[in-house]
C-alpha cells in the first residue's frame, strides 16, 4: 500500500493537495482518506520542486554568484535527498497491527480509520459468514469486552470498531485489545 495524493497542478507542477487515497498496488485499487496526508504532500512538493531549484542555483552559479548558488544547489539536494526518507511508512504500532489484521482478512492493508468511506459492512458481512449466523447491531461492542470470543472474531471486531471514528471511547477499547500496557500508559498519562 502507498498513500499518493492528487494535486491541482500546473504544467504538470504541483500547486495545491485537493485529495490523497491509499493505492494498493497489487490491483490498483484505491481508497480515499478522510483527510489530506500532508506527509505525502510535502514528499510531492520536494521531489518536483526541488529538482527545478537545483537547476536554477546551476544557472545562477553559471552567473557567477557564487555563496548563494551554492546554498541553493547544497539545500535544493538535501531537500530532494530528504523527500524520500519521509515517504518511508511512519505508523504506531495499534495502526500496523490494525493493517495487518485487514490484510489478512481483506487482502488489503489499510487501517478503516483512516478511510473516508466506511467499511463496516464488509467487514460485518466477513464476521456473519465467520460466525456462520447473523451478527447483531453492535456486534462488535460485545466482542470487544468478551475475553473469551474466538480470536478471528476478536480481529474483526476491532477492524469493525475502527470504522466508527468519532466514537473515542470505543478506539480507547481498540488499544486496550490491541496493546494493554500502551492503553494503561495513555491512560496514566491523562489522569
Amino acid at each position: 500500500m502507498a498513500v499518493k495524493t492528487r494535486f491541482g497542478h500546473f504544467w504538470y507542477l504541483p500547486l495545491f493537495p485537493t485529495q490523497s487515497f491509499y493505492i494498493n498496488s497489487e490491483n490498483d485499487s484505491g481508497y480515499d482518506l478522510r483527510k489530506i496526508h500532508w506527509r505525502s504532500v510535502l514528499c510531492a512538493y520536494l521531489r518536483v520542486w526541488m529538482p527545478l531549484l537545483f537547476i536554477m542555483g546551476v544557472f545562477a552559479a553559471l552567473d557567477g554568484i557564487g555563496v548563494i548558488s551554492a546554498a541553493v544547489l547544497l539545500l535544493s539536494a538535501a531537500g530532494f535527498i530528504a523527500s524520500f526518507k519521509l515517504g518511508k511508512k511512519f505508523a504506531r504500532e495499534e495502526s500496523e497491527q490494525v493493517r495487518t489484521m485487514m490484510d489478512k482478512h481483506f487482502g488489503i492493508a489499510i487501517d478503516p480509520l483512516d478511510c473516508k468511506h466506511s467499511m463496516a459492512e464488509h467487514i460485518d458481512l466477513r464476521a456473519r459468514e465467520l460466525s456462520g449466523a447473523p451478527v447483531a447491531e453492535g456486534w462488535y461492542r460485545q466482542v470487544l469486552k468478551d475475553l473469551f470470543s474466538a480470536p478471528d472474531l476478536v480481529e474483526l471486531a476491532i477492524l469493525r470498531a475502527r470504522c466508527e471514528q468519532l466514537d473515542a471511547e470505543l478506539q480507547l477499547q481498540v488499544c486496550r485489545r490491541l496493546n494493554p500496557q500502551s492503553a494503561n500508559a495513555a491512560l496514566a498519562g491523562a489522569v
